[in-house]
């Protein structure tokens, strides 16, 4: 249910399925965590003693589904500029592809000004799923990113690849985008990536959009 709601959100468990020991340390080391969707990010690293979790997203999250308390979470159309505010961390996870496409520069400019390490995941070209108006290769969004001087570290996706347990649009797709000065300090995050290199198709959405096309589509060699 987590997987398929839009919003800012976490690929399983971080404690487990996404995260070894540094990266919880990492997240202990925090002051402010901004994220949202149903909060699971925020409420684990509320758990690890970030002392200040703030959630952005938009009004179709209720309240009463959240995985932490409310009242550090605020109902913002995010076709808008976010709030001006400084964090530690942003956490935003498949949702830049639901937002309009004159809305991408702004988004990654929010997301740069609030905080110096981004989770960051979005949707591809024909992936699929209810809503995606803009879906780009990872390659469109470093290059935005870039042209705020944060790097993208392609530190997490070959730890989760075959982990069953998380979707895998988050397998695929979830990537860190930092300051290089900051990232230096971080050793989990190691080099920076390729921006050209980041495209990656998962089996199973190759699979999922094989059974979708029509049968006169393929061809014998």
């Amino acid at each position: 249910r987590l997987a398929q709601r839009r919003g800012w959100e976490v690929p399983g468990d971080p404690r487990g399925r996404a995260g070894d020991g540094r990266r919880g340390s990492f997240l202990s080391s925090l002051r402010r965590v901004v994220g949202c969707g149903l909060g699971g990010w925020i409420a684990t690293a509320k758990e690890l003693g970030v002392a200040q979790c703030i959630g952005f997203d938009g009004s179709h999250v209720r309240p009463e589904a959240l995985l932490f308390s409310g009242e550090a979470f605020c109902a913002h159309d995010l076709e808008t500029p976010l709030p001006l505010l400084t964090a530690d961390m942003a956490i935003c996870i498949e949702v830049a592809e639901h937002l309009s496409a004159g809305r991408a520069e702004g988004l990654v400019a929010d997301l740069c000004r609030i905080a110096p390490v981004i989770l960051f995941s979005a949707g591809v070209p024909y992936q699929g799923g209810s809503g995606h108006v803009n879906e780009h290769w990872p390659e469109y969004w470093a290059t935005m990113f870039a042209r705020y001087g944060f790097l993208p570290y392609d530190c997490i996706r070959d730890r989760i690849w075959g982990d069953a347990r998380i979707p895998w649009w988050y397998r695929q797709n979830l990537l860190i985008f930092a300051r290089p000065e900051l990232a230096s300090k971080i050793p989990f995050l190691g080099k920076p990536a390729e921006i050209s290199a980041l495209a990656k198709i998962h089996p199973e959405l190759f699979l999922a959009s094989v059974h979708r096309r029509p049968p006169h589509f393929f061809r014998p060699l």
